[in-house]
């Protein structure tokens, strides 16, 4: 429902519907409506049966797509999932073709067909030229407001595909869920605690527990954005397949003072009391090397992984003689503590009575489960790189949209102005004079409009933005060059 959502409030969803489908749909069938009239039929019999005839197209078009991707899903990643994708597709195709039909009814009642412009000896394209106007401008500010986020998310598409990689690099790793109440954790926790020391012996458990800006709002972080507890287990998972170093060392001296202090003060609160004198002088302090970005899991929430250069590691020596029971029981809950197998995670809990039976002998009502912690990670590493390639999918249809725009309103303005057109090309004067007051205007408005998009929306990629508006600005001269050229050969055949 989330991509649903997503494809249908897209900034350029609905105008690409309008532009290139109502419009295009109506242009064409213009003069025949109008002939319709003229025939005698009545007007609503006429709309009524224009629109069933897009709708029927519309419909066509999504049954072919509907079995194509049905049987892309299904020998591609199993056909249990066809009936959950037709149902989001299906819901899908049920909004395109509404809102499809709801912008051709809403031109067709500006474009309302009548036997008065054939009797005036009107083109029938006419009532659609302001129409066609507001959309060509429309699509034209959308393509130009559009340009720079696509860019900048295409650019960051190689940052999604990283963190992907890191995911499906954690997929051995699994977390504990606490299916228990406060008092049943808090009988629990000298257990756990003996079971990240069990864990720790064989190198399966690793942390990552990173603290923010946002979290530490009064601390001066220096050049760090974040500050992140880890063991070297987890420097060994994330780093793992890496062909040079990717840390180094940092020193104390080169780390802001309040910073030191406040990491000092964070391990005396969460550490054993019989080793809280030391263990600062025993942490090791890293930082990702120039162009390297390492993932660290936020602290309270470690599903949630954060990419960065800027990343202050403090490497702990032992999860067991740095942090007490209780701290290492809420990091496991919160999934900043992993450990390895979903078989061996099992028997550590098996190991130190934290099994459903034993919890069950000491009056547990609770339990524990072990879940993988990638899946989900996985899955909106994917979404949002699939997310990324929609948005400049829908940049693509965009500039599609404003070129059959541009084309259609170019071609409107040629047949009404073919009776002045037509003798003055005959009279010997060029295209471009002829042209160029249309031409002009149409390039003053497009400029006017690009100013305006770039003061209010201030782009950092200010080239696409640029690049982007010289492919509107070059479209509109060729369109109506290529529309005064058929509009001529159509009038000198006397087929306009």
């Amino acid at each position: 429902m989330d991509s649903l959502v997503f494809v249908v409030l897209e900034r350029g969803f609905a105008t690409v519907i309008l532009a290139s489908l109502a419009l295009f749909w109506l242009s064409v069938r213009a003069r025949g409506r109008a002939l319709r009239v003229l025939g005698g039929s009545p007007t609503m019999r006429i709309q009524i049966q224009d629109l069933t005839e897009f709708g029927g197209a519309l419909l066509v078009s999504a049954g072919a797509v509907a079995m194509v991707a049905a049987s892309y899903v299904g020998v591609f990643h199993g056909w249990m999932y066809v009936s959950t994708f037709l149902k989001v597709l299906i819901s899908l195709q049920v909004v395109v073709i509404a809102i499809s039909i709801l912008a051709a009814l809403i031109m067709s009642a500006f474009a309302w067909p009548s036997a008065v412009m054939l009797a005036t000896r009107q083109p029938a394209v006419k009532s659609l030229r302001s129409v066609a106007i507001v959309i060509q401008a429309l699509t034209f500010v959308l393509v130009v407001s559009t340009s720079a986020p696509a860019w900048s998310t295409y650019k960051q598409s190689s940052a999604k595909a990283t963190e992907m990689a890191q995911w499906k690099g954690l997929a051995d790793q699994v977390s504990i869920v606490f299916a228990t109440d406060i008092d049943e954790m808090d009988r629990m926790e000298p257990l756990i605690g003996e079971m990240v020391r069990d864990a720790e012996s064989i190198e399966a458990v690793a942390l990552s527990y990173t603290y923010t800006k946002e979290m530490w709002s009064t601390v001066d972080f220096g050049k760090y954005s974040t500050v992140s507890f880890v063991n070297q287990r987890w420097l060994d998972l994330v780093t793992m397949g890496a062909k040079k170093p990717v840390v180094v060392p940092v020193s104390h001296h080169n780390i802001s003072e309040d910073l030191v202090h406040e990491i000092q003060e964070e391990i005396d609160i969460l550490s054993r009391e019989e080793h809280s004198g030391n263990l600062f002088e025993q942490l090791q302090f890293l930082q990702p090397v120039e162009g390297s970005r390492l993932p660290v899991a936020q602290g309270g929430g470690g599903e949630s992984l954060h990419f960065g250069d800027d990343i202050l590691l403090a490497v702990v020596p032992s999860l067991y003689d740095t942090f007490n029971d209780s701290t290492l029981t809420s990091m496991i809950s919160s999934d900043n503590i992993v450990f390895t197998g979903v078989t061996a995670t099992q028997q550590l809990l098996e190991r130190h009575s934290l099994d459903l039976q034993a919890l069950r002998d000491r009056g547990i009502k609770g339990e524990l489960k072990v879940v993988y912690i990638a899946e989900e990670g996985v899955l909106q590493a994917q979404f949002a790189a699939y997310l990324v390639w929609l948005q400049n999918l829908s940049l693509i249809a965009l500039v599609v949209a404003f070129s059959v725009a541009t084309a259609i309103s170019a071609l409107i303005t040629a047949t009404l102005q073919s009776k002045r057109d037509f003798p003055l090309r005959l009279a010997g004067r060029s295209w471009m004079r002829i042209l160029q007051s249309r031409v002009a205007k149409e390039l003053l408005v497009g400029i006017i409009l690009v100013v305006i998009v770039v003061m209010l929306q201030r782009p950092n990629a200010i080239g696409i933005v640029l690049l982007t508006a010289a492919y509107g600005l070059l479209i509109v001269p060729l369109s109506h060059l290529f529309a005064v050229h058929w509009c001529f050969n159509g009038v000198s055949k006397r087929r306009v």
